[in-house]
């Protein structure tokens, strides 16, 4: 927290413990004070453009989640820690979104960064270039894009959590969603959009995967 605090600045960022989360009371916890606390993290979401919250684990899922729930009716810009995003990706996804109320959600083209680095990595990149200038360009043509890629997506974030009937359902990136989602709106592919991922290189960090 003091260093989240340290780097984005005290008087620009916001921190909170939270010893529950939205879907788990804390210890010793009502059913009044647990919407209060839900209610206040919401509220420091929204009031503030930084913020670290340390919520009761859940998993995963649990952390989207809360990021989803909390900014409410917006939309929700997804990426990896390691992505390096261009430039114009943000608008352009957006203009995606805005010209068609019918698409919910919709991914960048995401490419390999370090592609030469090694033949893994090499391969990753064909792997890639495969599955969003082919696959997913003819899903998109279709408006049933099958996966919103976790480097680069965004999505309707009041319409996402109209199906979310288990946190389990929570994931953006994962097709799991999809189709529930694609039952009112559209997933749409913005090839415009690019970015850039790095890939492992050894052989052994791609077996643990």
């Amino acid at each position: 927290m003091d260093i989240f605090s340290e780097v984005m600045g005290r008087d620009k960022s916001a921190t909170y413990t939270w010893k529950n989360n939205f879907h788990v009371k804390g210890p010793g916890e009502t059913d009044g004070s647990h919407k209060e606390s839900s209610q206040l993290v919401t509220q420091l979401v929204l009031s503030n453009r930084h913020f670290c919250i340390m919520q009761k684990w859940g998993g995963k899922r649990e952390v989207m989640y809360m990021a989803f729930r909390a900014l409410g009716r917006s939309v929700d810009y997804v990426c990896d820690s390691d992505t390096m995003l261009d430039s114009a990706s943000t608008v352009e996804m957006v203009k995606v979104l805005e010209e068609d109320p019918n698409v919910g959600g919709v991914r960048g083209d995401v490419q390999i960064l370090n592609k030469y680095d090694s033949w893994i990595s090499f391969l990753s990149s064909v792997r890639y270039w495969m599955a969003f200038n082919i696959e997913r360009a003819c899903q998109s043509y279709f408006g049933c894009v099958q996966c919103i890629s976790g480097p680069l997506g965004m999505g309707k974030i009041w319409n996402i959590l109209l199906f979310l009937l288990t946190v389990k359902l929570v994931a953006l990136i994962k097709s799991s969603l999809l189709p529930a989602l694609e039952e009112i709106l559209s997933c749409s592919s913005c090839p415009s959009t690019q970015c850039y991922t790095c890939q492992v290189y050894f052989l052994l960090r791609c077996l643990q995967f």
